[in-house]
């Protein structure tokens, strides 16, 4: 059966059709990316069919919805889309997201798409059923004046549906990690319209030299041809790590040269999508990962290259204030096992790779084996095998490591930290055995590779820490802002670190300093009482400086050194 549908022109006449006590089913179709919306799509449980608006003004469309409750699925979209027509923060009073909720009820699957989710629901893709290709269809052309029965009929299925996908994954809005994500959604549709401030002409700058830089090595071939560079040099492999590999091991330049020309171009691209309005980068985040972690598209604003962080600077009369956990996730690992050698070190304070490289490298060690060290935790925690070991010190150390040396290496290491090894082992047991992997917090997911198996719940648990930390956070720096008469706001959340612009004026540094570093230290002690060890030391500093680059190159106004266990005491 085609899906049923009607087009009507008023909008309001539209709404009018619709019981106010009943869950409303919506979707949006656009020209675009978060474009002007061609479509909205509106259905309720048990009507004979769905109803189609046309250009809906955004502005009404907007006030209208807030008299409904309403489900959407990637909420984060529809609302940013409307956001970004109406120039608002609007976000609706009630609304719920089955792309959450499918997340953490169909936690065995792999994908999440509206079409999968349905399919899941209901037994059998509905698109399908009608001979509708969902790809084809978001592509065509929707600037059109007449829209053809195949597009609307694709847009009337989108929520056609809805109900009985929400019906199945219902189940699931009293999850802690649902309300949790659902917080976290609200915060990032207000806070992604701060923006990080940013002096354009060090874009421009730094876009020249990227382009100079190209034009003095000016390479005989594409970078981007593998035919071409292959030719070149004489090889059967062009990869990141076959290029690697020619430069450090053969000496051959000239394969460097294809790796810097690559990363030149790759940066220009990045460049060339930044929008800048009124000395702003704006990006879109929101709880997408499959761990929890946050995510940020259209422009991405958790990875900016480090040499163009010099560009982010506060306007006249502000200040940046920085803040990040301190090796997060080794702490998180400790917590969640009990690694009682790695906790003693951090109750002492120690530089935990610092420990590492003198335990692995003996007295003599350095800042070149310090920086292995790093690549080394990261590499062996989550469960990386050998070559995968070797490979990241080629790629990101130029180091090269016999199998020999990465064997032994990592037999010191396991030696090390015997808890965490074990921690492994059972990890990878579980992930062979196709036993379903969960974060200290409760969200359950299923992994196709072993070192995902590992890195889910580990990198999941630190995300639930930052998560609670911006519920922390936000609504203080509201309130300060209202008490204090001045602007304090997030610009930025970088998995385990957060960007707050305020006022330049010192007396404001410490209190919102402490509003950051007590937010982040009290989300650590709540979520540790789900660790083995509930009491690990979580030291919080918070940078206050002008431009970020240099506050990550050491280059700051004030510090603020929140201890280790200052808050430990609030959960007693």
């Amino acid at each position: 059966m085609d899906t049923p549908f009607k087009i009507i022109k008023d909008l309001t006449k539209a709404f009018a059709l619709f019981d106010l006590s009943k869950k409303l089913h919506c979707d949006t179709e656009t020209i675009g990316f978060y474009g002007q919306i061609r479509l909205v799509q509106l259905y309720q449980k048990g009507m004979p069919e769905v109803t189609i608006v046309e250009w809906p003004e955004p502005i009404l469309l907007a006030a209208l919805l807030n008299s409904f409750d309403q489900n959407w699925h990637n909420a984060h979209y529809d609302i940013t889309t409307i956001q970004q027509q109406t120039k608002s923060r609007w976000i609706p009073p009630a609304y719920d997201d089955t792309f959450l909720l499918a997340r953490l009820f169909y936690f065995r699957k792999e994908k999440f798409d509206l079409s999968s989710c349905l399919t899941y629901a209901v037994g059998y893709c509905p698109y399908e059923r009608q001979g509708l290709d969902k790809k084809k269809l978001q592509k065509s052309n929707w600037k059109s004046p007449v829209l053809t029965n195949e597009q609307l009929r694709y847009a009337a299925c989108d929520v056609y549906y809805m109900p009985a996908l929400w019906e199945v994954v219902q189940a699931a809005v009293t999850d802690q990690n649902y309300v949790l994500d659902m917080l976290t959604l609200g915060y990032c549709l207000d806070f992604q319209w701060n923006g990080m401030p940013v002096v354009q002409q060090r874009i421009f700058d730094h876009y020249q030299e990227n382009v100079e830089r190209l034009e003095e090595i000016n390479l005989p071939v594409n970078c981007n041809s593998w035919k071409q560079v292959r030719a070149w040099l004489g090889c059967t492999e062009s990869d990141k790590l076959a290029l690697k590999i020619m430069k450090v091991h053969d000496g051959d330049e000239r394969a460097g040269l294809v790796s810097e020309c690559r990363s030149l171009l790759k940066q220009l691209n990045f460049l060339d999508k930044y929008d800048v309005v009124g000395g702003r980068v704006y990006g879109k985040f929101k709880p997408s990962a499959r761990s929890g972690r946050l995510t940020s598209d259209d422009i991405n604003q958790q990875q900016h290259p480090r040499a163009l962080k010099i560009a982010f600077e506060a306007p006249k009369g502000r200040k940046l204030y920085y803040a990040d956990y301190a090796q997060v996730e080794l702490r998180t690992i400790c917590a969640i096992t009990a690694c009682r050698a790695m906790e003693k070190l951090f109750r002492e304070g120690v530089d935990l790779h610092g420990y590492t490289a003198q335990m692995i490298f003996g007295d003599g060690w350095g800042k070149k084996q310090r920086d292995l060290v790093k690549t080394y935790n990261f590499g062996f925690l989550y469960g990386g095998g050998i070559i995968i070991v070797i490979n990241l010190m080629l790629l990101q150390a130029e180091v090269i490591l016999t199998e020999l040396a990465a064997n032994r290496d990592r037999r010191r290491w396991r030696n090390l930290w015997t808890e965490i090894y074990a921690w492994q082992q059972r990890g990878i047991a579980n992930w062979k055995a196709g036993r379903i992997g969960k974060t200290p917090y409760g969200r359950r997911y299923k992994s196709k590779m072993m070192t995902d198996h590992l890195s889910i719940e580990n990198q999941g648990a630190a995300a639930e820490v930052a998560k609670l930390a911006l519920h922390y956070l936000m609504p203080k720096l509201k309130a300060y802002s209202e008490e204090e008469k001045c602007e304090v706001f997030l610009c930025d959340f970088i998995h385990d670190s957060f960007i707050v612009e305020g006022p330049d004026e010192a007396h404001h540094y410490a209190p919102i300093s402490a509003i950051i570093a007590e937010s982040m230290q009290d989300a650590w002690f709540e979520m540790s009482q789900l660790y083995k060890i509930k009491d690990l030391p979580m030291p919080v500093n918070v940078l206050v400086g002008s431009n970020w680059g240099d506050i990550e190159n050491g280059i700051f106004d004030y510090e603020y050194k929140l201890e280790g266990m200052a808050l430990c005491k609030n959960l007693n």
